[in-house]
């Protein structure tokens, strides 16, 4: 899997789920699916400062996209992944650059929870160069995650940012015995997305020219 782009505070969930993921190392999924529900916000590459051009067309253009779908989740958390066929969103609602993005044209390709089975990290890619890559030559494309926002307009592959994002969550087996809690409190949900905050801040790289990976944890 390979990436061309210009970097600026990665998908910064790597450092902070290591410690959920290692707690939940083949841990077996749980019994019942939830379906997840994604809504997000992002505005297009207005950075002229950077070793290529800002986007022209669609720098200062932003645009509100949503997916949903139905996963088990990994008891004691974990991660799910797959970038081959994608782990199969029943919806996606996503228009930029001119294309609408699609269940036909784009999938979800991994997807992180913590200990508590909350959904702190995910990444919707589009099929044109493949759910791990993106490139220039392969457009209209684009790759979205809780911390950046890439897309191919025209030849050229532009960095946008990730303005908010929430998730939701709704089980959809039978309720939960009583005295169950499947639904982690306020507190640990604000502690995952400060830490994962802090990650971002600390992952700043320089922008770069050449080919890498694109990271997941």
């Amino acid at each position: 899997m390979c990436i061309c782009w210009k970097s600026r505070g990665r998908i910064a969930a790597f450092a902070f789920t290591a410690a959920a993921l290692a707690l939940a190392a083949s841990s077996p999924a749980s019994a019942e699916p939830v379906r997840f529900t994604v809504d997000f916000r992002v505005m297009g590459d207005h950075n002229s400062r950077g070793t290529s051009p800002a986007d022209p067309l669609y720098g200062s253009e932003d645009a509100r996209g949503s997916f949903s779908i139905v996963a088990y989740v990994p008891a004691g958390g974990g991660e799910i992944e797959d970038f081959e066929r994608g782990l199969g969103a029943d919806a996606i609602s996503f228009s930029w650059a001119g294309t609408t993005w699609t269940t036909g044209m784009a999938d979800v390709s991994a997807l992180v929870f913590d200990p508590h089975g909350t959904l702190v990290y995910w990444q919707l890619a589009g099929h044109m160069a493949g759910l791990g890559n993106i490139s220039a030559r392969r457009g209209p494309d684009v790759y979205v995650d809780p911390f950046a926002f890439l897309y191919v307009a025209g030849q050229s592959l532009f960095e946008g940012s990730v303005i908010a994002t929430a998730v939701g969550g709704e089980p959809l087996g039978p309720a939960p015995a009583p005295g169950a809690d499947p639904v982690p409190e306020p507190a640990s949900i604000a502690l995952v997305a400060s830490g994962l905050l802090a990650v971002a801040a600390a992952r700043r790289r320089l922008i770069s020219t050449r080919r890498s990976p694109i990271p997941r944890p």
